[in-house]
């Protein structure tokens, strides 16, 4: 690990990391093609059966490789956009290192067969607490970097991070049924019907906006042109 205080050690943690997960998720994937031709291949293996290595790969992709590498961008991304150094790369280490530590004991929980059997939900509610917290931490060290930022406009990037790291805990909260920790859950349709508005705004309030927030900077960036219109970026936010 880098130092806790160096400029940009935070962003650099969270992509390495994120990388090494997904290798850790790519293997998971390897396994589960095995096991789609030989059905036998892990039997008597409780913590490779098939139910259990499905949701530790769903969520070892979801959140440990593409949200670590997706949080990572940000905070490499959003100094160069207003001008500042991170508010606290102190913060975002820390953040970093709960991260993949919640993460890591959510996914090892599932395939030791401890999960709340949701759709992207099913990592036990002290992970959640955990993810919660970076969540939140994260919004704040990302919104007190632009709050005190030098660069007077605010990039189209800033504006789909600002509306993912606002939104995104709000969906999270709900979709995971926070409120009720013994089963994270409720019951019957209204259940099915939180679980799929997370489900969906996983992809819609999370990976979407703050990928686009990655696009809106790296095209740019690599092109060496500035983006081709301000109206058509007011549109698609």
């Amino acid at each position: 690990m880098l130092s806790l205080r160096r400029e940009n050690s935070a962003s650099a943690n969270f992509l390495v990391s994120a990388a090494m997960w997904l290798v850790i998720g790519t293997v998971f994937g390897l396994l589960l093609t095995i096991e789609f031709v030989f059905p036998d291949f892990a039997k008597g293996i409780a913590w490779l059966v098939f139910p259990r290595l499905r949701q530790a790969h769903v969520n070892t992709v979801l959140f440990a490789w593409l949200s670590g590498a997706m949080m990572g961008i940000w905070l490499y991304i959003v100094p160069r956009l207003t001008g500042r150094k991170i508010y606290s790369e102190l913060l975002g280490n820390l953040g970093a290192i709960a991260w993949n530590i919640s993460v890591a004991v959510g996914i090892v929980a599932i395939m030791n067969g401890q999960t709340q059997s949701r759709e992207y939900a099913e990592m036990i509610w002290a992970v959640d607490v955990a993810v919660m917290v970076v969540l939140l931490t994260n919004a704040f060290n990302i919104l007190m970097t632009i709050h005190h930022r030098v660069e007077p406009k605010l990039y189209a990037s800033l504006w789909f991070i600002i509306a993912t790291v606002v939104l995104f805990p709000l969906v999270y909260f709900i979709g995971n049924v926070m409120w009720a920790p013994p089963t994270g859950a409720l019951v019957g349709i209204n259940d099915a019907t939180v679980n799929w508005f997370y489900g969906h705004n996983v992809l819609g309030l999370w990976f979407t906006t703050g990928l686009l927030a990655v696009i809106y900077y790296i095209v740019p960036k690599q092109t060496d042109s500035p983006r081709y219109s301000l109206s058509l970026s007011l549109v698609a936010f």
